[in-house]
Order: C-alpha cells, then sequence, then structure tokens
C-alpha cells in the first residue's frame, strides 16, 4: 500500500508508510474483534466503561489486535468488518498466500461455524465439526489442513 492510501471497513485507517498488508477472511461475523461486555461494579468502574466506549468510538483502541503468522506478531490495521480484517505484514516478512494465522477470540464468542476442538493433556481428543457432530480425534487423519494450538500441549498439525 502506497502511504495515505485508506483502507479498513469504512476506510478509517491512514497508511503512514508504504507497506504490504495481509488480508484474512475473519471479522466480527466469525467473533474476532468482540470483547465480552459486562456490567459496571461501581462509579468509578462505570466511568471506566464510558471512557473506553468513547475513546473506541474516535479510533482509540489499546494496545490492539493483534494476529500471529508462523509465530511473530502482526498488527491489525483498521477497523474490523464483517467477514475480513486486514493484517500489517510489512515487506520484510516472508509472509505468503494461503499461511496460518493465529487469531485470538474469547472462545463464549467464536463463531458456531468454526470446529471446536477438546485436549486432554495437551494433546487434541474430540472434534466438534461446523456441522455440529462429534467426532473423535486421533493423530495423523487423512488430510491435514493446518495448525492449531492446544493449551498446555504444542503446535500441532491438524487433520480432517
Amino acid at each position: 500500500m502506497e502511504p495515505g492510501a485508506r483502507v479498513g471497513y469504512g476506510g478509517n485507517y491512514l497508511v503512514k508508510k508504504g507497506t504490504r498488508l495481509a488480508l484474512i477472511p475473519v471479522g466480527y461475523s466469525e467473533g474476532f474483534g468482540l470483547t465480552p461486555v459486562s456490567r459496571p461494579k461501581g462509579l468509578g468502574d462505570l466511568l471506566r466503561h464510558v471512557a473506553k466506549f468513547l475513546l473506541s468510538y474516535w479510533g482509540w483502541r489499546g494496545s490492539g489486535w493483534e494476529v500471529c503468522i508462523r509465530g511473530k506478531p502482526f498488527p491489525v490495521v483498521g477497523r474490523i468488518g464483517m467477514q475480513f480484517s486486514l493484517v500489517e505484514v510489512g515487506f520484510s516478512s516472508p509472509v505468503e498466500v494461503g499461511e496460518a494465522v493465529e487469531i485470538p477470540i474469547w472462545r463464549p464468542l467464536a463463531s458456531a461455524r468454526w470446529p471446536r476442538f477438546y485436549c486432554r493433556q495437551g494433546l487434541p481428543y474430540l472434534l466438534r465439526d461446523p456441522q455440529f457432530r462429534w467426532v473423535p480425534w486421533s493423530l495423523p487423519q487423512e488430510r491435514e489442513i493446518g495448525q492449531f494450538f492446544c493449551p498446555g500441549g504444542r503446535n500441532l498439525p491438524v487433520h480432517d
């Protein structure tokens, strides 16, 4: 992208210096960029909620959203769209089309269309597929489709 280009949902992000952007097919409809809302517990908490809301309305996102590609964090730029997001990968990174992207999503907010992996002792043992079927999981299976991280475990190839 050239300096001065406007990108992201609504074009509200202004590219300051020439860079390379990656389009990922994940947005609000999958739960990316959403955070759970809690009820304020007092006047001070209410004021913090209002301040965060107003600042986010004017474009402030705190530390912002990041995704990981090849274990390296990259910032999401612009507003997240309903079905896509833009990630600044720069010219020096070796990111290629089709790379796996690790996306931070609160589990209760993640789309039901995404498969769910259940882990025991750091290894997957059960999968709920997008058709809501429960599938026992064992490695290796027939076809590799990417990688996922099992808490307490290690990055593993994902098969279906």
